[in-house]
């Protein structure tokens, strides 16, 4: 482990591959180490993140979805939604503006309706469930906020 922690430390992993291919690097280490690493795989990947980010502002500022998944949906002009030619949902939905720290929904995604997650668009709230509930980010925002964290079915009902 230490010279998996130490290739994402010297910016090695993040700068060869990107942060974009994190899928297919996580299913390189898992068939490389073996399943034992799998809980390690999404400190990996806030290190990944988090180390290029310190290096250019401070760390303070907590990750909205499209900068942890690296997904490059976000709507800043540039990086779109190349199916649909638009931005993910997530980054437009207004209404979630602040909740858990996030640039609109970026930290309350999971109540966005159609955002692409694991290569699918989620088009209802039981698909978006059975993703959701595995997925890293979900689970860092969920215990970054621990306590003040707020309970989906609350968010739901502000859309």
């Amino acid at each position: 482990m230490s010279l998996l922690k130490d290739t994402v430390v010297n910016g090695i992993y993040y700068n060869s591959i990107g942060v974009i291919d994190y899928t297919i690097w996580s299913k390189i280490m898992l068939d490389y180490f073996g399943p034992e690493i799998e809980k390690d795989l999404k400190d990996i990947r806030k290190w990944s993140v988090a180390i290029p980010s310190s290096m250019h502002n401070s760390f303070s500022e907590k990750l909205n979805c499209w900068e942890f998944m690296g997904c490059g949906l976000e709507n800043n002009g540039k990086h779109i939604n190349t199916n649909t030619g638009d931005a993910c949902p997530a980054c437009l939905e207004k209404k979630l503006e602040g909740i858990h720290g996030g640039k609109n929904a970026g930290r309350a995604c999971w109540i966005v309706l159609n955002t692409m997650c694991c290569g699918e668009i989620q088009e209802t709230y039981e698909d978006k469930c059975k993703v959701c509930v595995t997925c890293d980010f979900y689970r860092t925002v969920k215990e970054e906020e621990e306590k003040t964290f707020i309970d989906p079915y609350l968010l739901k009902e502000m859309l």
